[in-house]
């Protein structure tokens, strides 16, 4: 995410870019729309807040290695967007279909 928002600029920018970026992000969102049982759509979420030291690991992790570090630190701080599709699907919202798909795609 972070890496994506940074590959807008040039690449003498970028890396002052990721720095501005983890500098001033407080928490990181990201949301998909999972279809339900009942035929809409439910979000599912993955978040990370950010603290001073979250923010000094992305700082040291070099430029390539940035969405590696940032998808570690989702699991072992945030909440993994695989957390959301468990509990949706425990409640009867998404279908064992869905379920499977995602888990496939997260190694769960």
């Amino acid at each position: 995410m972070l890496t994506r928002m940074a590959g807008n600029f040039g690449p003498q920018e970028r890396g002052r870019a990721l720095s501005g970026l983890i500098g001033s992000s407080r928490v990181l969102l990201y949301q998909e729309l999972v279809p339900t049982v009942d035929g809409r759509r439910c979000a599912a979420r993955e978040y990370l807040l950010m603290d001073d030291a979250i923010r000094s690991e992305l700082y040291q992790a070099e430029g390539d290695q940035v969405a590696r570090v940032l998808t570690q630190l989702v699991r072992e701080k945030g909440r993994p967007l695989f957390a959301d599709i468990q509990m949706h699907f425990d409640a009867g919202r998404i279908s064992e279909q869905i379920y499977r798909r995602y888990q496939a795609e997260f190694g769960q």
